[in-house]
Formats: structure tokens, sequence, C-alpha cells
């Protein structure tokens, strides 16, 4: 039963994916609403290094600052360019970009070294998600 159920979860991951990739599909947010206790502002897309899931929030890491904000991780990457952030694990979104480099690890799995020097896994499962032009070179 629990191989049935990590199918199906993948197949849903996916089609969200593909979804997300169809012309048409609204234009990627520039801003995004940042509520703290005591204001709101808007956070420039451009400005987000990472993304991380957090229970019901997911941590936004961005001018070396991390701000909450309650949405989940799938939820909040749908108003994000696809071609700008790429998924590394279940619980990591990264800007192609802010990657420095990575590192081959055991079992097909990477290590992604960031440009501010922090550390991430990419799993085998989000390996064979990567683009074409960056899975072929690994």
């Amino acid at each position: 039963m629990l191989a049935h159920d990590n199918t199906v979860r993948r197949r849903r991951r996916t089609a969200k994916w593909r979804l997300a990739q169809i012309p048409g599909r609204p234009a990627a947010a520039s801003q995004i609403l940042v509520r703290e206790s005591d204001r709101a502002f808007f956070l420039a897309v451009d400005a987000i290094q990472r993304v991380s899931a957090a229970g019901n929030y997911v941590e936004v890491h961005a001018n070396g600052k991390v701000h909450l904000i309650r949405d989940t991780l799938t939820g909040f990457i749908a108003q994000l360019d696809a071609s700008e952030f790429l998924r590394v694990h279940r619980s990591h979104v990264v800007r192609v970009n802010f990657i420095a480099e990575l590192r081959p690890m055991f079992h097909g799995d990477y290590e992604l070294v960031l440009r501010d020097g922090q550390t991430l896994s990419l799993s085998r499962r989000y390996k064979a998600l990567l683009p074409p032009a960056i899975r072929e070179r690994l």
C-alpha cells in the first residue's frame, strides 16, 4: 500500500509541475506579500534566493533574511517562474543562478553549494525532474 501511495503522490506532483508549464498559465508574480507582526510589505521575487518548507509555512530566504509565509511549498512555488527556480528536494526550492556548485554524493544524490555557502541535498527523485540541459551534464 505504501508503494502505491508514493506512486500516487509522485504522479500528482508531476501533474502539478506539468500544469505549471502549460502556455496560458497566469504570469509569474513579480512581488510576494509578506506579513509580519506589525506590518505587511511586498518582497520582489527577484530577491528570493531559495524557499524551504516549514510545516504549514514556507521560509522565503531573500536579502540575507528569512520571511515566514503561511502557504504550502507547492502552492507558493506555483506563483514563481518555473524557469528560474528548481525544486531540488521535497522541502527545498532554489533559484537556478543561486547555485554555486554541485558535488556528487553516494547513490546518485548530489550536494548543492549555494552562493551564500549553505549546502542542500539534491535527491535522486528531484534530479530526475531537472531540466534536460542540467541533468545531462551531471
